[in-house]
């Protein structure tokens, strides 16, 4: 698939892989873009991953989980990220494949379990370059869509706010 989303990766001898994108002709020394991947707090030498809420296969919630491998435009298998221990994804991770939606309640979705309600269903949470919240309708390493067709590029939202020329993502 062309254009899909770097996943982090790290291996058995530490090495790191697939992190992030840096620098560009006009934004030096800056991160943009964004990967999948076990979160940071996990690797703890990696970087911080796209944050995603999602509704598993039983119709269960996860507020706090991780992107493993995208799977389509906007499918991905995702886990929650409290079974992601020791840089590996753990059987009680609830595996799930799951297709990005659309909410009225993007802002506050890791928190408010009404947020998205089918199940396999997932929501990535951006702001605009107005720091207003939207759901991904797709996402990519470099750009991110809103389900009103707006492709924005983007940098992950942990420690850069979003500007006039960046939209953020948020990440763990």
């Amino acid at each position: 698939m062309a254009r899909a989303l770097k996943i982090a990766h790290k291996q058995a001898n530490g090495t790191l892989s697939d992190q992030r994108l840096t620098g560009s002709a006009t934004v030096t020394s800056s991160y943009f873009g964004g990967v999948g991947g076990i979160p940071q707090w996990v690797t703890t030498t990696g970087v911080r991953t796209i944050k995603v809420t999602y509704r598993d296969s039983n119709n269960i919630y996860h507020g706090n989980a991780y992107i493993i491998t995208q799977k389509g435009a906007n499918q991905f298998l995702v886990a929650n990220a409290v079974g992601a221990v020791n840089g590996a994804t753990h059987s009680n991770a609830s595996v799930t494949l799951c297709t990005l939606v659309n909410t009225a309640f993007p802002a506050n979705a890791s928190s408010n379990t009404t947020a998205i309600s089918s199940a396999s269903t997932m929501l990535i949470v951006g702001n605009t370059t107005a720091e207003v919240p939207f759901a991904a309708k797709r996402i990519t390493s470099k750009h991110v869509y809103s389900f009103s067709n707006v492709k924005y590029r983007y940098r992950h939202a942990a420690t850069q706010l979003a500007t006039a020329t960046f939209a953020n993502v948020e990440v763990h």
